[in-house]
């Protein structure tokens, strides 16, 4: 079996660490990477600027003529990670018996792309971890879909501070009002609160004098990711307000890494966990009181922390595990 991998694939990236699964699972196969961050960097600044935000102009051109040199021959399977820079012209020049494409972001009501949408059709499959968008994808011309959770890395999304040792709230991801609001509050009752990712400046700036603040920066990535979630006695799974997020990275990442996991309560997290292995909440109130309450009863924080980490290391949430039954379901492996 030949394979083509195409996606961003930095280290420390999700695209990269799902390629490097599926490389294991298909340890037999040819596999071969397409790393179009190479052409994305080499971009000028403000064309790269200009793709990132509306995925338009030279950024695209780079990365077909990236892809169309690295490129050649027939493959069994071609895999795209998160393809919002290609069109369908790229594709169709792409001998492949199978084509897919993956995304664990939105792919429809946020990250357009008309790029990608004239793609759609072309794809054999479209796999998407956004449940609310599978009406979506087929009115674009999908020809099958296929459903999967978000996932995590067994190499990296793993406990690597004991319970004894663990301080705080903690929460990665970008800025909204919602979650500055949420956050202000813990930080106003004197929680400690350890808080990482873009546009989070501002937020910074304004509580700089409250002590228990400790603001990481805009990224962290890897191990450092990894240690930071297993760093906080509660790990928050804010779903974004941009679009009907249901369940995020870090609805998973979160307890793989041995930290008790508050996330909201909708028919995705109810799916994956059950009461007492996640801090579920309705409402901003709601996860107020239930953070207070866990910091202040160990011994329960310590139960749902250790429950909603087996429930992930048991439930097949892991990368390799999703990969390997969307292979099944594609009839690539048995």
């Amino acid at each position: 079996m030949r394979v083509v991998y195409i996606g961003q694939y930095g280290e420390g990236s999700t695209s990269r660490m799902r390629g490097e699964n599926l490389r294991t699972i298909l340890q037999d196969a040819v596999f071969e990477v397409v790393n179009i961050d190479e052409p994305i960097f080499r971009t000028n600044a403000l064309f790269r600027s200009l793709g990132w935000r509306y995925h338009k102009g030279p950024l695209l051109g780079n990365v077909a003529k990236y892809i169309r040199q690295k490129v050649s021959g027939h493959y069994d399977l071609v895999w795209v990670d998160k393809g919002v820079f290609i069109d369908a012209p790229v594709l169709d020049g792409i001998k492949g018996a199978l084509k897919v494409h993956y995304t664990p972001d939105t792919g429809i009501v946020f990250n357009r792309s008309d790029a990608f949408f004239r793609s759609i059709p072309v794809y054999d499959y479209c796999i998407t971890t956004k449940s609310f968008e599978m009406d979506a994808y087929r009115e674009k011309g999908a020809r099958q879909m296929l459903f999967c959770t978000q996932g995590y890395d067994v190499r990296i999304h793993r406990p690597y501070i004991p319970f004894e040792k663990k301080d705080g709230v903690v929460f990665v991801g970008h800025c909204e009002p919602a979650r500055e609001s949420i956050l202000a509050r813990l930080l106003e009752d004197n929680i400690r609160v350890t808080l990482a990712g873009p546009n989070w400046e501002r937020f910074a700036a304004k509580y700089r004098n409250k002590s228990g603040l400790s603001y990481i920066g805009k990224g962290v990535y890897g191990e450092d990711y990894g240690k930071l979630l297993s760093s906080g006695l509660v790990g928050l799974g804010l779903l974004s307000r941009w679009f009907p997020e249901r369940h995020t990275t870090r609805t998973l990442e979160i307890p793989a890494c041995g930290t008790a996991l508050a996330t909201e309560r909708n028919e995705d997290t109810t799916a994956i966990f059950r009461e007492g292995e996640a801090m579920f909440y309705t409402d901003e109130q709601e996860l107020i009181e239930k953070i207070r309450f866990a910091l202040n009863d160990r011994p329960y924080l310590r139960t749902v922390t250790e429950k909603g980490h087996q429930r992930v290391r048991n439930g097949d949430f892991d990368y390799i595990s999703i990969l390997r039954g969307l292979l099944q379901n594609m009839n690539i492996i048995k």
